[in-house]
């Protein structure tokens, strides 16, 4: 009889734990629903589904702290202050394109170096260090934001995307605004 009451302890602790869990993220709170179900994996380490709430919580957590770190001007460079910084009158960017070859190829910003969306975090290498000035260009500013997402939360601390795109630079360039 001790070892069914201890086995049916332990199952209202993990089921306990779940719920809390449950609560927490709902809740908003997913460090804390993460802590949870990390507690109730230790009880239950093969159960799935604590695994994938786990995950989940853990994903929410850096999400959410990723998200309320964005400040307002949400790290972005508008054409007037890149043509500014080309011409020495701001910061140096590192200007990386992140476009495919083929568009690169057909016009791009002078001394940019091109590394599709898909290939930089296998060229890391080739970035200047993670203080540095980087400005990550696309067509539409699209791909470029993902890339600035993934290389902020690896520490790159000064990274951009030019407002609009390069689409934006030549339309912006075009009005004869530069």
């Amino acid at each position: 009889p001790g070892e069914s009451g201890a086995g049916e302890r332990t199952a209202a602790r993990y089921a306990a734990l779940v719920r809390a869990g449950d609560r927490a993220f709902r809740n908003g709170d997913f460090a804390g629903a993460a802590e949870r179900f990390r507690s109730a994996i230790v009880i239950r380490p093969a159960d799935d589904a604590a695994w994938s709430r786990y995950r989940l919580a853990v994903l929410a957590a850096a999400g959410d702290d990723y998200l309320t770190s964005v400040p307002e001007d949400r790290y972005r460079v508008t054409p007037a202050e890149l043509e500014q910084a080309l011409r020495g009158g701001g910061p140096g960017f590192f200007l990386l394109d992140v476009r495919d070859p083929e568009e690169f190829d057909k016009g791009h910003l002078k001394d940019a170096v091109n590394i599709p969306f898909r290939r930089v975090l296998r060229h890391l290498d080739l970035l200047p260090g993670k203080d540095a000035p980087i400005l990550l260009v696309c067509h539409t500013q699209r791909r470029a934001i993902h890339v600035l997402v993934v290389l902020r939360e690896l520490g790159f601390t000064r990274v951009y995307t030019l407002k609009g795109g390069y689409a934006a630079y030549l339309k912006w360039k075009r009005r004869g605004a530069g």
